[in-house]
C-alpha cells in the first residue's frame, strides 16, 4: 500500500478554484487539472460549499 502524504490548500487558494468552477462551464476534472489540484479535491470543495449553502437555506 502506498502512503499519500496529505496536501493542505489555503482557504484563498480554494475560492479561486471554486470561483472559477462556478463562473464557467467547465467541470471539476478540467478545473483540476488547470489548477493542478486532485479532482478529488475539488469535487470535496464543491460538495461541502453546496452543503453549507443549503444549511444556511434551512436556517433562514
Amino acid at each position: 500500500m502506498v502512503r499519500r502524504e496529505k496536501k493542505f490548500y489555503t482557504e484563498e487558494c480554494k475560492e479561486r478554484i471554486l470561483t472559477a468552477y462556478y463562473n464557467s462551464n467547465e467541470s471539476v476534472s478540467m478545473v483540476s487539472g488547470r489548477f493542478q489540484v486532485s479532482r478529488d479535491a475539488v469535487g470535496s470543495w464543491v460538495y461541502r460549499k453546496r452543503r453549507a449553502k443549503d444549511s444556511k437555506k434551512r436556517l433562514n
